[in-house]
């Protein structure tokens, strides 16, 4: 951690941190939060970052991210997505939002990242009026967020989501990945439902 310090050198300090990456404790959390206020540093807090718990390495993250601009803002996006974080989506929203196409870029695919029901609201209501030049992202976070819901086992809100991606409008190998989504969809169910019947049966 003494490594850290604004006195050290930035190989140092990377240095460091790839180390706390993998032995790093609760107690490294305040020196990587300085980290991530300077743009020459915020990459190697996030690379240390990436391998903590869910919980206070989180909330460092979303903390950071207000304040943070440029690349320094796109790299906490990205690590709140790679990370998951449910209680970034509100977050991310705004992020989507932002003026600068990257920023905005960056957050819609780290909600597809997220992949829950509150992500896939803030997709579905960023694609009721897509800006063109995000609409590529948002299409890739949608089935990104799709595929993570599905998983999840929430086919109910999934299901909807590729039917929706079967439009004309999209691409061919968004259509046809939509598709074989949905085709395993009804495999799971009927699998299910097949099961469930053995089960009730009453033996002879």
């Amino acid at each position: 951690m003494r490594l850290l310090a604004p006195s050290s050198t930035f190989e140092a300090r990377r240095f460091a941190c790839k180390q706390l990456g993998i032995i790093g404790s609760s107690r490294a959390l305040p020196a990587l939060g300085s980290l991530l206020k300077s743009e020459e540093t915020v990459g190697i807090a996030c690379l240390a970052l990436t391998t903590y718990p869910p919980g206070k390495a989180d909330k460092l993250l979303r903390a950071a991210l207000p304040a943070a601009r440029g690349t320094a803002c796109i790299q906490i996006i990205n690590t709140l997505g790679d990370r998951r974080d449910a209680k970034a989506v509100g977050l991310l929203a705004q992020a989507a939002a932002n003026a600068d196409l990257a920023v905005a870029s960056a957050a819609v695919a780290a909600l597809g990242k997220v992949g829950n029901r509150a992500a896939w609201k803030a997709i579905a209501s960023f694609s009721k009026a897509p800006s063109p030049a995000l609409q590529t992202t948002l299409t890739e976070a949608t089935v990104r967020c799709a595929d993570a819901l599905a998983g999840s086992g929430d086919h109910k809100t999934a299901t909807p989501i590729y039917e929706g991606l079967l439009a004309p409008s999209q691409p061919a190998y968004i259509r046809r990945a939509a598709f074989e989504a949905l085709l395993r969809l009804d495999k799971a169910h009927a699998n299910r439902a097949s099961s469930r019947s053995c089960t009730d049966r009453t033996p002879p």
